[in-house]
């Protein structure tokens, strides 16, 4: 109770201040109590911890908010509820009327806690007949340890032989006391004690020395249970040990050979007196059956160092089980912690018991026999423990818990073992296990010290090397139809499945090893791949309990191995056996497939209980089935049997395979690829679109020209006939008569071809309408390939917290800290790599929490808190990002320690201007570190570096907030998935990025007027749906010196919505594209610091765009408007450098466009087109090139309207504009220049003719406004 938080609170400075809301909590809290007190009075059978709880925290926290007639009332009830429970006093009616008194006078409080805070009426009376009660009871309640000075002594166990005297007269004195307490438990542990002082000889052997020892254990636990008046345990294991001593037959002992136990054949049935009735109570596994009957209890007794089978290690399994333990390990540490956090083992223990038999199996498949016994104790022990009344408290889930670190501890070694670094220390430690010092009378003291019984269980590899020896005599005489029996079959529900599906690929590498032997008989290399199928076989079938195919498959690979060191003849015969017995194990695998899928007859299962003797006269394979003489009969009425009728309604297992995780991460990649690509075509299709409206307009225009063409040859025509004044002798002119001149045939034949033109253009129109829905198609389905493809890579983020929870309740211990760690919305996602990569970074920060952060228990209790210090971490999702965080109730960092640190390393300067904020960032820093002292642990300042290194290789951030001596939090943020995404593009600065649809709240359009009024210095939030958002624009976020150029736009612009954590922005943009999905490709590390960026893309045309962190934008321009800017530094930044420069060319020619367009291309332009004068014109309200080529003849305003427009425009017009046409006229090169034209060239240009020209405009427009 040392750590209780209502003792911190209680022998804490009591507050001198009065709050209305801590007494509604308390009075929320006092009722529930009242509710348990109420409880006790409605059914009294006895005193429980709970009412004694109860009326202690009514006691505790009612001095905390200076309540002090409910304190008062509460402190007797609490000792006298103690009294009752240490006496095991039953309820009667005077501890009955007094708590129900109590209840009654705790209510009147509440109901006017003003009017009562200090006294109650009616209060007095119950104070004074209680301690009356008290005073009576007095004799009964203490237990006088002045009297017992050598049974307090460490070493009494070994010491005590040496003054028995003066040891029996103590033990004498205390178990009367224990006899007046009423303590039966504690009278009979003393007796039993006395007992063996008293009749045992003056040097006893290691074995009675090792009981004594753990009696003595015990009763100085009882000792101490009784001075903190708690409830003792029961002793019921160790009395029966201590009794099960005989002193008297000694010379019996001496001579074996006279005693019957030691006859050879004698069965333990033959002598019963041997084996105490009690020891099930000590010893551990179900294998001791085997056991010698004489063999001594107290081999199991706690601190006995036992030893362990010996490992056989199979290379192939290994890597499987070592990735399965993966996951057990986190099953075992969740239902551990499920447990002791309830408190009842519920369906908890059931799973625990599952996921070590499970453990069990699959250490001993791979060979890890050493750890598949130590699980195998492990279960036992809980088994027991599920069988009989336990206080399920703090010692015993610390000794769960000491037990899982150990399991974890030997899965570690042998994951050194299979990539060849684990030292011969390590490899040594396996091979024993020692008990845990724990000194209560809990089952739990004969956990891990299971001697005899191991080394009992552990005779499989050896048994099977003995028998294959004695192979040498393999010419067995006749055999006949003999049945040899089975092992029972204890089938495994859960792992029967799993099983099965491996066993087809065994089954097939079986039958392949065979037939590839017999073509070579002399290969001992394929009897060591089929002697490795058979033993993975095997194994398997044990670890589902399928006991009788595992001792048939054993009994196989014995044959094989007694081969292998006996050679006979391999000829035909011998395979025809080979191949006899492997149909025998297909068969028996598909009789268990049929149990699975609930179809089994009963005659298949009655099959798989015997094997018949194979019945030729020289059969080599005798030695199979007289080998198994030590196996069990079958049972009538197996497990088998009861598992068909459960499953008689079961279908079909699933199938599932494995796929490795780097082939997966190709699948993923080739999916990302196919999507980029489909990107492309969708591009090419869009431009086609525009190639054919184009060609609609082109063929238009023929049609236009055709029409006149008809026209004018019709006038000519008529003209001529006018003229000749001459009319044919019929009265019909020549077009009436069908007699066309030339002119008017071609005008026909132009007018027909240009109507063709335009129904092909219609079917390719239909054509590409067909490809676009084929193309949206296929993007459903690549996109969810996509999302099924990285489904299979994501997994949840809880598997990482019993691993956690491991790191903190180690380094705790360590350090002697006593910390909780709680986890909070852990139900989420994550990819698998992120996960992976992030392990080590959240392990070093809760290492720096509890090693750095939480303080010791002195200083805690100093600080008003509690003993027990706090870890929280919190998984949320903010918008593509996952968040981290991890905060502790510590002491916080100390600003000026780490702003000390930061000047000593030449970090910052003396007097230095640095914010808290940058100051915290500098144990980012590698080498940083303000410890004071070096631990193994921490202190060497390399591991807050390396947090931030990985984090930011994952394109993720890591910022820290902390108050000195409240606590200090990490936040950790870093992207859900690198996958394909959906993306809006825009364009900022004619430039074009990708921003995350899942980072958008929402677009909206405005109009210029309005943004320019809300860019004013003192301009109001912009709102939108009755949200603030501050508006800004996304230009100047990136480059920092740009602002947004509203003049003259008439159009609305738009502007992206987003949020981050508290702060809501509204980024303006220039342009917005359009939706379209990308493949996330990051960066890497080399662009870690850049803000604002979370990877890139590739666009249909092969091009590359920037994907926006609107999240990172939003943090950093929020830090940016908070802190005031140093106007000299402002003025110190320089200009962006190599600025992409961007040419338009406003052409009706498709042709001089492309080859324009890849000429600037080339040169490192970037390019905007336009097909004619009003598209230039609604191009330049949204963009601003650096020069413009224009032609002259275009539909829709010629080259002259648009020159004459952008001059006579006040945000154009020092736009320089070049001419290049095939009107070479001195007229038209006249007029262009009165309208303000830069250059004028002729068609077709020379390339660096016209390269030199856009130079030399580009820096006349730039020096222009210097001379100005």
């Amino acid at each position: 109770e040392e750590n209780s938080p209502e003792l911190v609170e209680e022998n804490s400075p009591e507050p001198a201040v009065e709050s209305p809301e801590l007494e509604e909590i308390f009075t929320i809290e006092a009722e529930e109590k009242l509710e348990v007190i109420d409880g006790f009075v409605t059914n009294p059978r006895e005193v429980s911890s709970d009412l004694i709880a109860a009326f202690h925290t009514l006691k505790g926290s009612a001095a905390m908010v200076e309540i002090s007639s409910i304190s008062t009332i509460a402190t007797p009830l609490e000792h006298l509820a103690n009294q009752y429970l240490v006496q095991n006093k039953p309820a009667d009616q005077h501890l009955i009327d007094a708590v129900q008194e109590a209840a009654s006078l705790i209510r009147t409080v509440l109901q006017d806690i003003p009017g009562h805070r200090d006294s109650v009426p009616g209060s007095d009376v119950l104070m004074g007949r209680l301690a009356v009660s008290a005073t009576e009871d007095q004799p009964a309640t203490g237990f006088d340890f002045r009297e017992i000075k050598l049974l307090s002594e460490p070493n009494i166990a070994t010491d005590g032989w040496q003054d028995v005297e003066a040891l029996v007269s103590e033990l004498k004195i205390a178990q009367e006391q224990g006899v007046t307490l009423n303590q039966p438990d504690l009278s009979a542990l003393i007796a039993s004690i006395r007992r063996i002082y008293s009749e045992g000889p003056s040097k006893p052997d290691d074995q009675t020395l090792s009981l004594m020892k753990r009696a003595h254990d015990h009763l100085v636990f009882m000792f101490d249970a009784l001075a903190s008046s708690q409830t003792l345990r029961s002793a019921e294991g160790v009395i029966a040990a201590l009794d099960a001593i005989d002193f008297n037959p000694v010379e019996v002992e001496a001579t074996p050979e006279a005693t019957p136990e030691a006859t050879p054949g004698a069965t333990p049935e033959a002598t019963p007196e041997a084996i105490p009735e009690a020891t099930p109570e000590v010893l551990m596994a179900p294998e001791v059956e085997g056991a010698p009957a004489q063999e001594p209890p107290v081999e199991v007794a706690t601190g006995v160092l036992a030893e362990l089978p010996a490992d056989d290690i199979d290379d192939d399994i290994l890597p499987i089980f070592l990735e399965e333990t993966e996951e057990l390990l986190e099953e075992i540490d969740q239902s551990i912690f499920a447990w002791s956090e309830s408190g009842s083992p519920g369906g908890n223990l059931d799973n625990l018991l599952r996921q070590l038999h499970t453990m069990k199996g699959g250490a001993r498949m791979a060979g890890a026999a050493s750890l598949g016994e130590y699980a195998h104790n492990v279960e036992t022990f809980l088994i027991r423990v599920q069988s009989r009344p336990v206080d399920f408290d703090e010692p015993f889930f610390a000794l769960l818990n000491s037990q899982q670190d150990e399991i974890t501890r030997r899965v570690g070694i042998y994951q050194k073992l299979a990539i060849g670094s684990a030292s011969p220390e390590e490899l040594e430690s396996l091979k024993t296990a020692v008990s845990p010092e724990l000194t209560n009378g809990s089952p739990a003291d004969a956990v891990i010290a299971p001697g005899a019984s191991i080394k009992q269980t552990a005779v499989e590899t050896p048994a099977g090397a003995t028998q294959a020896e004695e192979l040498d005599a393999t010419a067995v005489s006749g055999g006949g139809d003999a049945v040899v029996q089975l092992p029972a079959d204890e089938v495994d529900e859960d792992i029967l499945p799993i099983f099965l599906e491996e066993s087809d690929d065994l089954v097939e590498e079986l039958e392949t090893s065979i037939q590839a032997w017999s073509e070579s008989p002399g290969s001992m290399d394929t009897l060591d791949v089929l002697l490795r199928n058979l033993h993975t076989l095997k194994g398997g079938a044990r670890m589902a309990g399928l006991n009788s195919l595992g001792e048939y498959v054993h009994n196989f690979e014995t044959f094989l191995i007694g081969i292998q060191k006996n050679p006979i003849e391999l000829d035909d015969e011998f395979f025809a056996l080979l191949n006899k017995h492997q149909d025998e194990v297909i068969r028996r695998v598909e009789v268990y497939k049929k149990l699975s899928s609930g179809a089994a007859s009963e005659e298949d299962l009655a099959s798989l209980k015997s094997a018949l003797k194979p019945a030729l006269e020289t059969d080599p394979v005798e030695a199979l089935y007289t080998a198994t003489d030590d196996s069990a009969p079958a049972e009538p009425g197996s497990a088998i049997e009861g598992t068909s009728k459960d499953k008689s309604a079961a279908s079909a297992s699933q199938e599932m395979v494995r796929v490795s995780a780097d082939l997966l991460e190709e699948l993923i990649g080739l999916a990302g690829e196919s999507s980029i690509t489909r990107g492309r075509v969708e591009q090419q299709i869009t431009d086609f679109s525009e190639y054919l409206q184009e060609m609609e307009e082109t063929i238009n225009r023929i049609r236009v020209q055709v029409r006149r063409l008809e026209i004018e040859a019709d006038s000519r025509e008529t003209l001529i006939r006018s003229r000749q004044g001459v009319e044919g002798d019929s009265g019909f002119d020549d077009l009436e008569m069908d007699r066309y001149t030339m002119l008017q045939a071609i005008s026909r034949v132009l007018s027909e071809g240009s109507s063709d033109m335009m129904d092909l253009k219609d079917t390719l129109g239909n054509r590409i309408r067909d490809a676009e829905t084929l193309l949206h198609q296929q993007a459903r389905i690549s996109a969810e390939l996509q999302e099924g493809l990285t489904r299979t890579r994501m997994v949840q983020f809880s598997r990482l917290i019993p691993r956690l929870r491991r790191i903190v309740r180690q380094v705790s211990s360590e350090v002697g800290k006593s910390v909780r760690f709680d986890a909070y919305n852990i139900e989420g996602e994550l990819d698998r790599n992120v996960l992976e990569r992030i392990v080590a970074p959240l392990e070093h920060m809760l290492r720096n929490s509890v090693d750095h952060g939480i303080e010791d228990k002195e200083a805690r209790v100093a600080s008003g808190k509690q003993v027990q210090g706090r870890i929280s971490l919190r998984l949320s999702r903010e918008g593509g990002y996952v968040v981290l965080a991890i905060s502790d109730d510590g002491g916080g960092i100390d600003v000026n320690a780490v702003r000390n640190k930061a000047i000593e390393r030449g970090l910052i300067t003396e007097g230095q201007d640095v914010s808290d904020y940058e100051v915290m960032q500098f144990i980012m820093h590698a080498g940083f570190s303000t410890a004071q002292k070096l631990t193994q642990i921490s202190g060497r300042g390399v591991g807050m570096d390396v947090v931030g290194s990985e984090i930011k290789a994952l394109g993720g951030s890591v910022a820290i907030d902390s108050t000195l001596g409240v606590g200090t939090e990490f936040t950790i943020r870093i992207p859900f998935t690198v996958s394909i995404n959906r993306a809006l593009m825009v364009v900022v600065k004619e430039e074009t990025y990708a921003i995350p649809l899942n980072t958008i709240e929402g677009i909206v359009r405005v109009s210029p007027y309005e943004l320019e009024a809300y860019y004013q210095p003192d301009a109001p939030m912009f709102e939108y749906a009755g949200q603030p958002y501050r508006l800004a624009y996304i230009g100047k976020m990136l480059d920092k010196v740009d602002d947004p150029n509203l003049t003259g736009q008439v159009v609305p612009l738009p502007v992206i919505l987003a949020r981050s954590g508290d702060h809501a922005v509204a980024l303006q943009v220039d342009k917005v594209i359009g939706s379209r999905e990308v493949v996330v490709k990051t960066l890497g590390a080399h662009f870690g610091d850049v803000g604002g960026i979370s990877g890139a893309t590739v666009l249909g045309d092969g091009s590359v765009v920037i994907i926006l962190d609107c999240m990172a934008l939003v943090r950093s321009y929020e830090a940016s408007v908070n802190v005031p800017t140093d106007p000299v530094v402002a003025e110190a930044v320089p200009e962006p450098v190599n600025k992409v420069r961007t040419v338009m060319i406003v052409d009706d020619s498709v042709t001089v466009r492309k080859v324009t367009s890849r000429l600037m291309e080339r040169q490192g332009f970037a390019v905007a087109t336009a097909k004619d004068g009003v598209d230039a014109m609604n191009q330049l309200q949204t963009i601003r090139p650096d020069v413009v080529l224009l032609d002259i003849e275009m539909p829709r305003m010629d080259g002259f309207e648009v020159l004459r427009s952008v001059r006579r425009d006040e945000n154009l017009k020092d736009l320089p504009v070049i001419m290049i046409t095939s009107r070479t006229g001195e007229k038209h090169k006249q007029q262009a220049m009165e309208l303000g034209v830069n250059q004028y060239l002729g068609k077709p240009f020379q390339e660096a003719k016209l390269l030199a020209t856009i130079e030399e405009v580009i820096a006349g427009a730039k020096a222009k406004p210097e001379q100005n």
